[in-house]
C-alpha cells in the first residue's frame, strides 16, 4: 500500500510567493523569484538567471538585434 499527498505544483508556488503580486493587471506579466537561480531550457538553448547577478546565456547561434541604439557595458567587456 502506497500512501501520499497530491499537491497542486501552484499551491507549492503560491505558498513561497513574495507579497507583490505575481503578475500585472490583465495577468500578461509574470514575476519569478528563486533564491538561487532560474533556467529556462529549450532544445540547445538555455538562459540562466543568478541569484548574485550573472545571466548566462548559451545557444548553437545567438542573436542579438536592436531597431535601435544597442548597448555593451561592463568594466570589462570580452568578445571571443
Amino acid at each position: 500500500m502506497i500512501v501520499g499527498l497530491l499537491e497542486d505544483p501552484a499551491d507549492l508556488l503560491s505558498s513561497a510567493a513574495p507579497e507583490e503580486p505575481a503578475s500585472t493587471e490583465g495577468g500578461r506579466d509574470r514575476v519569478f523569484r528563486a533564491e538561487g537561480s532560474i533556467t529556462l531550457v529549450c532544445g540547445e538553448a538555455s538562459l540562466t538567471l543568478h541569484a548574485d547577478g550573472r545571466v548566462v546565456t548559451r545557444g548553437v547561434n545567438v542573436v542579438s538585434v536592436a531597431s535601435e541604439q544597442q548597448r555593451i557595458q561592463g568594466a570589462v567587456v570580452r568578445i571571443n
